[in-house]
């Protein structure tokens, strides 16, 4: 017997900001750039392109293409332990898209990292995919492209500026037995190759290790002197809208060292982070459809439920701890700084015995010249 992978779903979705090539022409005779629809069909054979929101993220796109290939497949995101993101147009450095995407579907812990191979990279990501699922490493995985090219273009240049556009693609791979021949029904193998000798011919500048000038760094630490002491406050990447799922998390230094920090995340309650925007109940598929969705939404926010008690437990145990501490170093300073009464009044009759004493010394010295002077007269 022999073990395949096998595409069984397929989903794909698109922006819904469309621009034909007379949009695009007009947009860029705008900023001086000639160019026509009959010149773009001609060397490209394209005609129109999509263009996704500002506040749209890659990992948006990349939600629906997998939600629509889920539904084909049909499985649920309970049913994944392997998720492949493909892409050049990250939402953030780290953590890796498919990371994203996992949460904003409500899978469950299993393997997920990102891919970048440009143009290629979905197959890349396939053939990676195809090794876990063939070898019995993964038992359902998602597989998905999703790029948001028109955020990388320089829109100076007619030659490339024409080319992209955004959107995502998606394929569910499951395990299926064969009998190692032609009648064997899944991903057979795979050719890649690379010219790594021809990457100036297209490129784009701005990765972080030579660029780091236009890094920001989105984790950092924030006090004021009428702020709690101790208090951190890290935001996630800039991700607004829909992109602002990722949530917010917040740290309190709860002891004496600067690495004692404890660290509470909430995930965002929006609509993209729900994954309800959009919704169109119009038609009885869209209905049925936006029924699962508000089904996964409510998922979604027991588990946000569940994460914020499970961080309150966290905190009453931390509070109840540092009271015990407080308590154990007052005692502590207590006893080395209040005074001993009993030792403190024995020292004080000794010093005032002692002057007493001396008193009467120096009288008794006064006394014996007197004697002597009475015995002369």
């Amino acid at each position: 017997m022999t073990r395949y992978a096998r595409i069984t779903g397929t989903g794909s979705y698109l922006p819904p900001r469309r621009l034909t090539n007379n949009d695009l022409a007009a947009e860029l005779a705008q900023r001086g750039i000639e160019t026509s629809d009959e010149w773009i069909v001609e060397r490209t054979g394209i005609h129109a392109r999509h263009f996704a929101a500002p506040d749209v993220g890659s990992s948006d796109l990349a939600l629906e293409a997998s939600r629509n290939a889920l539904e084909a497949a049909g499985i649920t995101a309970q049913d994944l332990d392997l998720i492949i993101v493909a892409t050049t147009t990250p939402d953030q450095t780290f953590p890796a898209t498919a990371a994203i995407v996992q949460r904003k579907l409500g899978a469950p812990v299993g393997v997920a990292f990102d891919v970048q191979a440009v143009c290629s990279g979905f197959v890349y990501a396939m053939s990676v995919a195809d090794g876990f699922v063939a070898r019995g490493m993964a038992r359902c995985a998602l597989v998905i492209g999703a790029e948001e090219m028109t955020k990388l273009m320089d829109w100076s240049d007619r030659t490339t500026c024409v080319l992209f556009g955004d959107g995502a693609g998606a394929f569910v791979l499951e395990p299926r037995e064969g009998q190692g021949t032609k009648a064997d029904q899944g991903v057979l193998g795979f050719a890649l190759r690379c010219d790594g000798s021809k990457g100036d011919m297209l490129y784009v500048d701005g990765g972080p290790a030579m660029s780091p000038e236009n890094v920001v760094n989105s984790v950092g630490t924030h006090s004021g002197e009428d702020a709690l002491a101790g208090f951190v406050e890290d935001w996630g990447d800039a991700v607004k809208g829909s992109r602002g799922d990722y949530g917010r998390t917040l740290g309190f230094q709860v002891g004496a060292n600067s690495g004692d920090y404890v660290y509470a995340k909430v995930g965002s309650m929006n609509l993209g982070a729900m994954g309800l925007e959009d919704l169109d109940i119009s038609t009885a598929a869209g209905a049925t459809k936006a029924l699962r969705r508000i089904d996964q939404a409510l998922d979604y926010a027991n588990g946000q439920r569940t994460k914020i008690g499970a961080q309150m437990s966290r905190f009453d145990s931390i509070v109840a701890h540092l009271q015990t501490s407080t308590e154990h170093l007052s005692a502590s300073r207590g006893r080395i700084v209040d005074a001993d009464y009993a030792q403190e009044t024995a020292a004080l009759s000794r010093t005032l015995i002692l002057q007493k004493v001396g008193t009467a010394m120096v009288a008794q010295a006064n006394q014996r010249p007197q004697s002597v002077l009475a015995l002369l007269g």
